[in-house]
């Protein structure tokens, strides 16, 4: 399979071949618009895209699946990242229709709550998004459960100026992050006291939104902190900057890269929800595997050529890949207790119906995890 997978890349490569991933719904995470946001090729015309179903809350796929013909859904996820590329894998590498699925795989255009919104209005059927955005859903009467965690600690560098040698030195500085309630906000707020630094008294964070932003605010010299992952924190380093602590190494629980579907279409498609695990799951494997195929997938989606940084980006997230991404209830509650300041109404979520293992649990049980 790897043999193939490597041959199909190869022939994308050179335009011999389409990706499968295709624009998405006209909703609030549809990415049609956004030219940046999808690999270059155009979808095959056997794609079928899913429309909305129009009632919120129903948690209903977009179409039915007749007998015999792949179940169809769609997930979202927000922004390209080295981290994404067991999505890829599955989609691009034929492993989701291998496996009954007509998966249609968008990035958001908007933020992870807008994302979340057409998730529970059953425009979406899985999204790849930070756990504690379910959480946060729940509290407010949604009913949704986080299937796996890809990455549970953070995937991120805090880089600096040159000028910046140590974190002590960030004493009164300003770091920039996405937002005030961000995955990298609450990750800065559990790494700072492990670095010395008091989050509350010794920093003040600068929401500035993106990824590019947040760069944009480094280069600019109006805060002097973030964190990043690679390529970006390479193209940083390329311009004087450097990582003054590595979260990977850190061993704090994240769910920001977590898979969450609503309750309501576990229950009408309990099969489809676990086939999608176990594709993803399959794809880790290959990930993990076969290293030029994987390297292939992420100069397509990265639009890059740069055998290094794509390299380096690799080797990056693969440690902190497991292959069975099993969803912890104590990395929930972790991340969620940094956030319940913010949002006093997660106090009132019960975290332990916000996880369902069983997926991965069946995909371990079937040993899937060992090819």
């Amino acid at each position: 399979m790897a043999l193939a997978l490597a041959s199909t890349l190869a022939l994308a490569a050179c335009g011999g071949a389409a990706p499968t991933t295709t624009p998405g719904p006209a909703s609030s995470t549809a990415s049609a618009a956004a030219p940046n946001a999808q690999p270059a090729s155009a979808a095959p015309a056997s794609a079928k895209p899913a429309a909305p179903s129009g009632a919120p809350g129903s948690a209903k796929p977009a179409a039915s699946a007749a007998a015999g013909q792949p179940t169809p859904m769609t997930v979202a996820y927000v922004g390209i990242s080295g981290g994404d590329l067991p999505l890829w894998t599955a989609n691009d590498g034929g492993i989701f229709k291998k496996n009954g699925l007509d998966v249609k795989v968008t990035i958001a255009s908007s933020s992870s709550s807008g994302m979340v919104s057409d998730l529970i209005a059953g425009q979406l059927q899985v999204v790849w998004t930070d756990g504690t955005n379910a959480a946060s859903a729940d509290a407010s009467g949604a009913d949704l459960a986080i299937v796996a965690m890809i990455h549970p600690t953070y995937a991120y560098l805090l880089m600096a100026p040159a000028s910046i040698k140590t974190p002590a030195d960030l004493k009164g500085k300003k770091i920039a992050v996405s937002n005030l309630t961000g995955t990298d906000a609450v990750a800065s707020r559990e790494a700072l006291p492990k670095l010395g630094l008091d989050p509350q008294k010794d920093v003040v964070f600068v929401p500035v939104g993106s990824n590019a932003n947040r760069t944009a605010a480094l280069l600019s010299g109006s805060a002097q902190a973030s964190l990043l992952d690679p390529p970006g924190t390479l193209k940083l380093e390329a311009q004087g900057f450097h990582s003054i602590a590595d979260l990977t190494t850190m061993n704090l629980p994240s769910t920001s890269a977590s898979l969450i579907v609503q309750r309501s279409y576990i229950a009408a498609h309990r099969d489809a929800v676990q086939k999608f695990i176990d594709s993803i799951v399959e794809a880790i494997v290959l990930d993990k595997k076969d290293r030029t195929m994987a390297l292939n997938l992420m100069k397509k989606y990265e639009k890059s050529n740069d055998d290094k940084a794509m390299q380096s980006t690799y080797d990056f997230y693969r440690p902190i890949t497991p292959t069975l991404p099993f969803p912890k209830l104590d990395v929930l509650a972790t991340a969620v207790g940094q956030l319940a300041g913010e949002n006093p109404k997660l106090k009132t979520v019960d975290l332990s119906k916000a996880i369902d293992a069983s997926f991965v649990q069946s995909a371990a049980d079937r040993k899937l995890d060992q090819g």
